[in-house]
């Protein structure tokens, strides 16, 4: 009997806002119980010109709530992305997948999407 193909899921893309705008992003809410997580991903940028801010710069991965170290800025290849995080209590969470900048373009790839449970 033959396999049926999988659909590989397609990149998430966003643009820079304008000045007036909240910056693009995909957000999950997910249930959790205590525990240290990391978030995982892969994103790619065409010409990301960014400030930053207190949240982070580019194209990033957080929780909400949280400022993030990992960045994607100017034009890249596919790049991976980490954020981990310690969730003291059982709750809900909210991934965020964003882009902080003035310029520029990206994507994040939707299938290397990853939530893991970590020592």
């Amino acid at each position: 009997m033959p396999s049926t193909p999988r659909k590989r899921a397609s990149p998430q893309s966003f643009a820079s806002p304008s000045p007036a705008s909240a910056p693009p992003s995909w957000r999950a809410r997910i249930s959790l119980s205590p525990g240290k997580y990391r978030l995982e991903a892969r994103a790619r940028a065409r010409g990301v010109e960014s400030v930053g801010d207190a949240k982070g710069t580019g194209l990033g991965i957080r929780v909400s709530g949280a400022p993030r170290a990992n960045k994607v800025v100017g034009t890249t290849d596919w790049t991976p992305l980490t954020f981990d995080f310690v969730l003291d209590g059982a709750g809900e969470v909210e991934l965020v997948a964003e882009l902080r900048g003035q310029k520029g373009s990206g994507d994040f790839d939707a299938s290397a999407f990853r939530l893991r449970r970590v020592p």
